[in-house]
């Protein structure tokens, strides 16, 4: 897959940030397909799969919170808790709205407890 060998060990800080105790926390990005992989449960890749219509692949975490994950499409998602978030268009442009502190917008969720 080109994507990982694109951008596999990217890490990034950008915006959003937040100024506490006159320390500045910048939102961050890594793009790590191993570390990825071993931190999401197999029901929530089905779940993720089954709302973007098509298989996606574990690719990083935003905030250790957050699983990106690319679609077979190229496109590339976002899954927190049981929501999936997406951002759309070619990838280097994607890659570069994640840098300016884009936010994805949400493509849906799905009702806890419905495993």
């Amino acid at each position: 897959m080109d994507f990982v060998r694109e951008f596999d060990g990217l890490f990034v800080r950008h915006p959003p940030y937040i100024d506490a105790a006159g320390v500045r926390h910048w939102d961050h990005t890594r793009f790590d397909v191993a570390g990825s992989v071993q931190g999401i449960s197999p029901l929530m890749h089905r779940e993720y799969s089954g709302l973007a219509g098509m298989d996606l692949y574990p690719v990083g975490e935003n905030r250790w919170h957050a699983t990106l994950l690319a679609g077979a499409d190229g496109g590339l998602f976002c899954g927190v808790d049981n929501y999936l978030l997406g951002y759309f268009g070619r990838l280097d442009a994607v890659v570069a709205e994640i840098c300016r502190g884009v936010r994805p917008v949400l493509v849906g969720e799905w009702e806890l407890g419905s495993d």
